[in-house]
């Protein structure tokens, strides 16, 4: 089996030059077919995206479906997108018409065993709620479904969607967790979501791969940056009683208009990534280099991910239409209305408005990097940062797209 990373093929054709088995990796959006516009987009924060097609048609899959996009067309696009993995024999978690069966492992057969993948995600747009249709959220059910999955199956792989994007440091807390999961029985966690290669480490008598890295996008969709265009890939061995892996390199390119080629780095390419590769892992090396380095890909995003969007909008210029001035003061007593009532909030403009810090406070890893980033700035976090983190995230971070 091999683990990969994040899959957005949208309507370009896959040309694949890797090892033979079965890719697992993460289905970032539904796939919709020629006709996506007989999907209505649904109200979040962030793009929607969606696929036309899976782009080849011969390759092996199995996907997790539990990330921040899957539910970008709503429950109609989940179904669309079982329906065709349905049809077409290829297994799937992480996503269902309940919270329940979203949260269903599936089982694969690998080289004579029976492999368990749990899929789940971090608390965003599209988790399963209330009784509503969408994906698997993080949550302590994950060490019973590890636990119960355990007795059936030989190994156990949690794959989650779960970072701070376009960082290559993984989230302290969110190692912990990993940990736990191990402990609980879990063999490999195959991570996602940072959409940059992220470290790997093993951890008892499992392996963690906290971000594989975008393994079939566009690269024109990413400004062809580097850490966006290739990423970690583990050739897995289940067929004896003890783990086998191998990281390997692959790299993603256009090679025609609407055809994407995905290939393994030469060894020039793998050479080059060589820097990059060897910070994830001092990243990696101890507890405080893990919140050093997570603090310092923090706080050099922070001003554009959450400064900015987090401080309080503009006034309203003083000159205003009397349409405009009708349309504010209806939204305004709706709005004031909905709160005294315990309502929802009316108007369509402060919903909008609302989606972002609802984002940032909801899913953990956005939570946790603003509590972070502010904790260190008015001194109640020790700052573990140092001269050397600072240049080492100098020399692999990249802007913000």
């Amino acid at each position: 089996m091999i683990l990969a990373g994040d899959y957005i093929p949208k309507g370009c054709r896959v040309d694949w030059r890797l090892p033979s088995g079965t890719v697992l990796c993460n289905l970032e959006a539904p796939v919709l077919g020629d006709a996506p516009e007989r999907f209505r987009p649904s109200p979040k924060a962030g793009p929607n995206l969606y696929n036309v097609t899976l782009g080849n048609e011969r390759r092996e899959f199995a996907f997790n479906l539990a990330n921040n996009h899957m539910m970008d067309y709503g429950p109609e696009g989940m179904r669309a997108t079982l329906a065709m993995l349905s049809a077409r024999g290829i297994p799937c978690c992480g996503a269902g018409e309940t919270r329940e069966a979203a949260r269903m492992p599936m089982f694969l057969q690998e080289s004579g065993r029976e492999i368990a993948v749990i899929g789940c995600c971090e608390h965003q747009f599209g988790v399963s709620y209330g009784g509503r249709p969408g994906v698997a959220a993080l949550g302590g059910w994950v060490f019973d479904a590890v636990r119960a999955a355990r007795k059936r199956a030989d190994f156990v792989v949690v794959s989650c969607h779960a970072a701070l994007e376009s960082s290559p440091f993984p989230d302290p807390e969110l190692r912990l967790f990993y940990h736990r999961l191990i402990d609980e029985g879990a063999s490999v966690i195959h991570g996602h979501h940072a959409h940059v290669p992220q470290g790997w480490e093993q951890y008892g008598e499992g392996v963690i791969f906290y971000g594989m890295g975008n393994f079939v996008v566009d690269p024109a969709c990413w400004g062809n940056v580097e850490p966006y265009c290739w990423s970690v890939a583990a050739a897995v061995d289940f067929s004896g009683k003890k783990l086998q892996w191998r990281t390997f390199l692959t790299r993603v390119e256009k090679s025609g208009p609407q055809t994407i080629l995905i290939r393994e780095c030469t060894p020039e390419e793998q050479a080059e990534r060589q820097e990059y590769l060897a910070i994830c892992a001092r990243a990696l090396r101890d507890e405080n280099a893990v919140i050093g380095y997570f603090q310092e890909g923090v706080l050099r995003h922070f001003d554009r991910l959450y400064g900015i969007p987090l401080r309080l909008p503009a006034a309203q210029p003083v000159r205003l239409t009397l349409r405009n001035r009708i349309r504010y003061a209806v939204e305004l007593l709706a709005d004031a209305w909905a709160v005294v009532s315990g309502r929802k909030l009316c108007s369509r403009r402060t919903r909008n408005r609302a989606r972002i810090p609802f984002n940032f406070f909801q899913c953990e890893s956005h939570s946790r990097a603003v509590a972070v980033a502010l904790g260190v700035q008015i001194g109640e976090y020790p700052d573990l940062r140092t001269s050397r983190t600072a240049e080492d995230a100098a020399r692999i971070m990249v802007e913000l797209l």
